[in-house]
Order: structure tokens, then sequence, then C-alpha cells
């Protein structure tokens, strides 16, 4: 991915989610979904594998035991766990500080969300701490967590639901 480092983000910020309650977070004018085809499709890649993992685990919703429950969840995220094998090829490919190039793209605020999730204890059975497997992971949930527009938005989260307080902390770094 060291190609798409500094590559062209030439559109300015836009807010027009449905709500308008999305925090706009354009940086140095340029949206989340760059004009850059290279820088695009690695971003769509890069989203494709985190839904690749999402489909694995919603099945598990479907499972009436809650222990088998979450025993299944805890072996997907095992040492040899269909989740681990594709969050070990995110890890090999995603930059140390963003998930593409040196700028943040939709790809930072997807992986932010759906990491943060996976372990907010929305999905039991997931190791709350299993990011430490996963140092640029959790590199990129931490620095995407410190945009000022993402902090604030979760802290107002985090004050309604609790389940939201993890979005505003820093993610586990290992030692």
């Amino acid at each position: 991915m060291g190609l798409l480092a500094g590559a062209n983000h030439s559109r300015g910020p836009r807010n027009d989610s449905v709500q308008g309650d999305m925090p706009l977070l354009g940086q140095d004018g340029f949206v989340l979904y760059p004009e850059c085809p290279l820088l695009a499709f690695a971003v769509d890649e890069f989203i494709d594998v985190f839904e690749d993992i999402r489909m694995k685990v919603q099945p598990t919703m479907q499972i009436p035991d809650q222990q088998e429950k979450e025993e299944a969840r805890a072996g997907m995220f095992g040492v040899s766990g269909e989740c681990t094998e594709l969050l070990m090829k995110i890890e090999a490919e995603c930059g140390e500080e963003h998930m593409i190039g040196d700028r943040v793209t939709l790809c930072d605020l997807w992986a932010f969300y759906f990491l943060n999730l996976l372990r907010c204890s929305v999905f039991e059975g997931v190791p709350r701490d299993y990011l430490l497997a996963y140092p640029k992971l959790a590199q990129n949930v931490t620095t995407f967590g410190s945009l000022p527009a993402v902090r604030e938005y979760y802290s107002e989260r985090a004050e309604q639901n609790p389940m939201y307080a993890l979005f505003v902390t820093a993610a586990p770094a290992s030692d």
C-alpha cells in the first residue's frame, strides 16, 4: 500500500448524510471517499474484507444457546479462526496510522466503527482485547478516534449509552 501514500484527495468535505448528523471529517479539503481510482479501489477492498468478517460473525446471532454462541465467536477470533485469518490479511496491508495512504478515508471510519463494535461486547465471546494482535489496526483505531469531531460525536453517545464509552478510549496497545 506504499504506492498510495500522498495520493490525490481532491474534493472538498461535505455533509450530505440522510440525517445530517454525521460529523464532517474532511481533512485538508478532501472527502472520505477519494477520487483517485487506485485509492478508491483500496478503500473498497478493505471494506469488503471487513464485510467478510461481519458475514462470518452474523450467523452466530441465531445461535440460541448463549455459551455456544460465545464459544463460536471466540473460535472465530482464536489463533486459527476464520476472522483471525482475515484480520491478519488486513493488518499486513494497512498503513501505520491510516488504513490507506497518509490521510483519513472512508476505510478509516469503517475500521474504527467495525473494530470497536467487535470489542464493545455487542458480540459476546469476541475477546475485548483481540486488537492486541494487530498493532497497526489498533493504531488506526486510535488515530481515527482522536479526531476532534469523532471524539465529540462518540463522547456524546457514550453519555447516553455506555456501549460507546469504548469508542472514546484508545485501542489497546501491545507492550
